[in-house]
Formats: structure tokens, C-alpha cells, sequence
């Protein structure tokens, strides 16, 4: 009799936890389609293919659009950047694209001091939580805690792997992203007008020394050897500060394109540093590294430039 009840309470508790679990998927899921689960279904979508993809953190996911890139090219592009990124999502994401899609023909990678540094923390990751049946998805992330198993065959417990930013999205709405124009598309999200602030993009960078990971420049290269193992051409690009920003901070871009510069050079790359132009003032951000709406057609539209350029001189070449 005790033995019964005891697994009929394990069921019900089990139950419980399952269903509040659905309920728990449904609500962080919805609040956060726009910036994470959209791109990440699209990589794992193997019916959409793309000329090129857009990689980097939140300076490439808030400030490439493919709409003005498709316009300028004629190309299909999609932009799978991610705020917080750093040279392991980057792997990932890569890895992820190529498995279930042919090698893009060119990739569009960000130049960013996330890239160089380490990363020990799984809370930039924790979207990919809800994809843990995908093997590479398991595996890239198991790393940081191997206790996922865990959450890989019971799906609920993931919520014990968040941090408490994002388990708050689970008890409240977040607000809706304005959309006009085309602020949002093809993974791209950018809906602060011209004066606006950057409400909601979350990017900290202090004065304090940078350290520079070599097991991270090692992820980065090897990221790159994969794309161009497929024969994808890879166009690094350093995207746009703003004038004021400190110089201590500026220092610590600029070493980072300097490492970015010497992989491309290493591996027959294109390098543009778009800090070199002068179109960017001051009006076009909403902080020293995020443009607003406005700033990322000019941004998209030179990116879109650049790759015109770089296709027409492939075609001419002999």
C-alpha cells in the first residue's frame, strides 16, 4: 500500500512538474522569439539557405540588416548574431548553420573584444537550453555544467541552470519591440529611433584591462577554418564607435581588430575597419557601441557595398 502511494505522488509530483514546465517554455519562449528562438530555428531549419550569414555579438545583431545588404547585393543574407556572444556561441552557431545547410558563400563575421576574452558563464547561453536534444547544441554546452544531463531528459529542470534576469521572463511580460520600416528582419532587431537610448541591450565594457584568451583566438580561428573549408569567403568587419567614447575603451577595440586584422591576413580575408569612415556621428548611436535604427541602414548599406564590391571582383577575376 505505501509503495503505491508513494508512486502515485512521484507520478503526480512528475506531472506537475512536466506540465508547469510546458507552461514555463510557452512564456520564456514568447518573450524572447524575436531576439533568440527565431535565428536559432532558422539555423536549424535545413529548407532556408543563405548566401551569406551574419555573424558577431550585439554590434552585428543590432546593426547589420539584411534588408539593405539583399538590396544593395541581390544576395540573400540572414543575420544570426547575438547579444553577448563570444567566441564558443560563435563556434556554435557556425557549426550549427553548416550541418544543416551548404557552406554560405560569404560570411560576415564582427569584429569584437567579446571574441578574444574568456567566458565562463552559461547565461549568454541559456536559449540554447531549450535545444538540448540537438547533439552539437548538448555537447557545446555540457562543458559548463555537466549536471545538463540532467535537464537534456527531464526538460524542466533547465530552469535551474538560469540566472535570475532571465528566469524573471518566465513570471512577466516583456515589452513588445516597436516595429516599423524594417527594423526587424531576418534575425536583425533594431528599434530605437534617432536620440533614443538602448534600452534593453545590455553590453557592459569597463576601463579595467582586457585579458586576452589564446584558447578563444583558437575557437575564433578554427571557426574560421571551418567556413573556409567549404569554400565560404570571409569578410571580418569592425563596426562603428562612437567619437566620444573613452580612449581607454577605444584601446581595447582596437587591440581586438588588431588580432581580428592578423587572422585575416593569415587566412587570405578581408579586413574593414569601418571606425576609418567618417559618416558615423555621434546623432547615429544610443552608447558608445550600438547604432540606432537610423545609423544601421548606413552600416548595412556599406557592408552591402563592400560584399558588391568583393562579388564583382570575384566574377572578374580570371
Amino acid at each position: 500500500m505505501y509503495l503505491k502511494k508513494l508512486i502515485i505522488v512521484l507520478v503526480i509530483t512528475f506531472a506537475v512538474c512536466y506540465a508547469t514546465g510546458i507552461f514555463f517554455d510557452y512564456r520564456y519562449k514568447k518573450n524572447f522569439a524575436t531576439l533568440f528562438f527565431n535565428s536559432t530555428d532558422t539555423l536549424l531549419d535545413k529548407s532556408k539557405n543563405y548566401d551569406i550569414i551574419l555573424l558577431g555579438n550585439s554590434r552585428v545583431h543590432f546593426g547589420m540588416n539584411p534588408f539593405y545588404i539583399d538590396s544593395v547585393t541581390g544576395l540573400s543574407s540572414y543575420n544570426f548574431g547575438i547579444g553577448g556572444s563570444d567566441a564558443a556561441m560563435l563556434s556554435l552557431s557556425t557549426s550549427l548553420y553548416l550541418q544543416n545547410h551548404p557552406p554560405p558563400a560569404f560570411a560576415v563575421i564582427g569584429s569584437d573584444i567579446s571574441f578574444i576574452s574568456a567566458n565562463k558563464a552559461i547565461q549568454s547561453l541559456v536559449h540554447y537550453l531549450f535545444y538540448l536534444s540537438n547533439d552539437t547544441i548538448y555537447n557545446a554546452l555540457k562543458k559548463y555544467n555537466p549536471s545538463l544531463v540532467l535537464a537534456r531528459y527531464i526538460p524542466f529542470l533547465k530552469y535551474s541552470f538560469f540566472d535570475n534576469y532571465n528566469r524573471s521572463f518566465v513570471f512577466k511580460e516583456k515589452k513588445e519591440f516597436e516595429k516599423f520600416e524594417h527594423n526587424i528582419y531576418k534575425g536583425f532587431i533594431n528599434p530605437h529611433h534617432a536620440g533614443s537610448g538602448s534600452t534593453g541591450i545590455n553590453y557592459v565594457v569597463n576601463d579595467e584591462v582586457t585579458v586576452v584568451s589564446k584558447t578563444s583566438i583558437e575557437v575564433l580561428k578554427e571557426t574560421i577554418s571551418k567556413l573556409k573549408k567549404g569554400g565560404t569567403k570571409i569578410i571580418i568587419i569592425s563596426p562603428p564607435l562612437k567619437k566620444g567614447i573613452s580612449e581607454a575603451k577605444k584601446r581595447k577595440f582596437e587591440d581586438a581588430d588588431a588580432i581580428f586584422k592578423s587572422i585575416a591576413s593569415e587566412n587570405g580575408s578581408w579586413f574593414l575597419n569601418m571606425n576609418d569612415m567618417p559618416v558615423y556621428e555621434d546623432k547615429y548611436f544610443t552608447d558608445d557601441l550600438h547604432l540606432n535604427e537610423p545609423g544601421t541602414k548606413t552600416f548595412s548599406t556599406q557592408v552591402g557595398l563592400v560584399l558588391d564590391s568583393i562579388v564583382k571582383g570575384i566574377k572578374k577575376a580570371p
